[in-house]
């Protein structure tokens, strides 16, 4: 009976702990994509979904963005770390379309679709 009730009390608590990393991670990268002006919903969705894999891509997608600004103005491209265009005084805003994300995401979810398929045609030959 009492371990019964121990293996109870572990695995809720084993899931709960699962449940809070989730949400930790979701709010995590959905917080952090509106502070650097990316696309909440793509980076949120990614999280939730991939947990720390999402770094990856994150990271990558977040350098890109600093590297690639472009005043909206008079199109020069000022060095990443300015807040304001050096030739027409233009406040830069940096902004990422979400691209990375939705990429990685059906990237691995093609790649978990591949893996499903091939698994399951391979039980279904030897089966045979």
């Amino acid at each position: 009976m009492w371990t019964m009730l121990v293996g109870m009390m572990t695995w809720f608590f084993f899931l709960g702990f699962l449940i809070a990393w989730k949400i930790a991670f979701t709010a995590g990268f959905y917080f952090a994509a509106r502070r650097n002006k990316m696309k909440t919903v793509h980076w949120t969705v990614a999280g939730l979904l991939l947990d720390i894999w999402t770094l990856i891509p994150y990271f990558y997608a977040k350098k890109k963005m600093s590297s690639s600004v472009k005043c909206g103005n008079c199109g020069a491209m000022p060095s990443p770390q300015d807040s304001f265009c050096t030739l027409c005084g233009t406040k830069l805003e940096k902004y990422d379309d979400g691209r990375t994300a939705v990429r990685f995401l059906l990237a691995v979810g093609g790649a978990y679709v591949a893996f499903v398929a091939t698994g399951t045609l391979l039980s279904f030959i030897f089966s045979l």
